[in-house]
């Protein structure tokens, strides 16, 4: 038996306990698993114009609700609370746009009508169908409490699966809140439950028959662990795991737009992001230039509390997070990295006022690391095909940006990279109309747009001679 413990909500920026939640006893977590397990066969019978009406009812109580969840992520993982409204929106738009556009997504399709030609005497029908597996294991990380969760488990849901969800122990009480307006759609009852567990509760759901399929967000060392269970038992996983994405600057650039979208990228989400551009491959041509456009864009940040509409770098979400990300700054300073704007940990609560850092050289933790926060790498290369090769020099294949006012270079230096998504003069995000994951060690699968939604079902070919 896992021994009784608690999760701890706790207000970063004031270090103050907010709640203790109670993990789930064993057998909570038994009466979860039986109930969306017997709850897949009947969902998947709903027909799907029923589904989406209910993605349609939760779209409209997350802008209902909105600042309350808003306020729930300001006070329980420090989210800027302009950034957190977007959030919830974003959640909105997605669910809306999957309730409009899930039917055409799963339709059937007829092979012999696209055979171009191919001589189809040997059938007189071949259809692709997509098959919902049962029940999907969504684990889930703390950084965007709301997105990462829609973005999982709607699309999953609509297909016809149930789901566990598995929220970060960080944000127990915005998990709670979800749950609350999932269950108030009609998605509870056993078609969405969430759990409060410990990793080895989560290990032995994912080891469970009744698990058909994981998805993971989080580190990619979380996700190592997740892809060597799931492995042993056979579980379909996508993972979408870390980033050290790069934004090329090349010599022929708007110096003011590229710093833009640097200084927006690297500090969204206080920097607590896999997207955001954590290093700058900048050509040396325009170097100086890039160095103090971007440092004035940094300086004109405002680090505060959370809950002021001000403030656009919050506190990060625990204070060993502050730890590592100025462990990680001063061994590359300490290597010879040269501060262009300085910060670093400050205040009472886990507030990291923004730094850029530059001559950034392999073998320093911001060349070699991921770094999760407000601290932004400059990487001074001497041509195109040295900033291709630094830009892949990562262990990392997320996203990147290219900027660049030469379209057609642009385009062959995005086909270059090694990347899942490459941006091309604007900041890496992520869009429900469009695949979404990486390459490397930053994960497998695609999540939103048709792949999103196709990426937990069954693809079945039905043959008929």
């Amino acid at each position: 038996m896992t021994p009784l413990s608690t999760l701890r909500s706790i207000n970063p920026a004031t270090n103050s306990l907010l709640a203790e939640v109670d993990v789930m006893t064993e057998w909570e977590i038994e009466h979860s698993l039986t109930a969306v397990h017997r709850s897949y066969a009947g969902w998947k019978q709903v027909p799907l114009d029923e589904r989406c009406e209910r993605v349609s009812a939760l779209a409209a109580l997350l802008r209902r609700y909105a600042e309350e969840t808003s306020l729930m992520m300001c006070n329980e993982m420090g989210k800027p609370i302009v950034q957190a409204r977007a959030e919830i929106e974003k959640c909105a738009a997605a669910c809306a746009f999957y309730a409009r556009e899930a039917s055409s997504m799963l339709e059937p399709e007829d092979l012999l009508a696209n055979s171009h030609g191919a001589d189809p005497a040997d059938f007189r029908s071949v259809r692709m169908e997509y098959e919902a597996l049962g029940v999907v294991l969504a684990i889930m990380p703390w950084n965007f409490p709301y997105w990462q969760a829609i973005r999982a488990v709607v699309p999953a849901i609509l297909a016809g699966n149930t789901v566990l969800l598995k929220p970060a122990p960080e944000v127990p009480l915005s998990a709670e809140m979800l749950q609350r307006l999932f269950d108030a759609a009609g998605l509870g009852n056993g078609i969405v439950c969430t759990l409060r567990a410990t990793n080895e509760q989560t290990q032995q759901c994912i080891a469970d028959k009744r698990v058909a399929a994981v998805t993971f967000t989080g580190s990619t060392r979380g996700g190592k662990e997740v892809a060597a269970q799931a492995g042993r038992f056979l579980k379909k996983t996508v993972l979408e795991l870390g980033g050290s994405d790069a934004v090329c600057v090349c010599d022929d650039a708007d110096i003011s737009l590229a710093a833009s979208i640097a200084m927006r990228s690297r500090l969204v989400n206080s920097g607590q992001s896999c997207i955001a551009a954590k290093r700058c491959v900048v050509m040396r041509e325009v170097a100086d230039q890039f160095e103090q456009a971007v440092s004035r864009e940094v300086l004109r940040a405002v680090t505060g509390d959370p809950k002021d509409e001000a403030t656009t770098v919050g506190p990060l979400a625990r204070r060993d997070l502050c730890d590592t990300l100025h462990e990680q700054v001063q061994q590359s300073i300490s290597q010879g990295a040269r501060v262009l704007v300085d910060g670093g940990p400050t205040g009472a609560g886990c507030f990291f006022a923004p730094m850029v850092v530059s001559d950034i050289k392999p073998g320093m933790p911001m060349y070699e690391e991921e770094v999760f926060g407000p601290a932004l790498a400059i990487i001074i290369v001497d041509s195109e095909e040295e900033m291709i090769r630094v830009a892949n020099d990562t262990r990392y294949g997320l996203g990147a940006t290219v900027v660049s006012t030469n379209e057609q270079r642009a385009h062959r230096i995005a086909g270059a990279l090694q990347a899942g998504v490459v941006f091309i003069n604007d900041m890496v995000r992520s869009d429900v109309r469009f695949p979404f994951g990486g390459c490397k060690e930053s994960g497998w699968g695609r999540e939103l747009g048709a792949h999103g939604i196709r990426e937990f079902t069954n693809i079945k070919i039905v043959a008929a001679a």
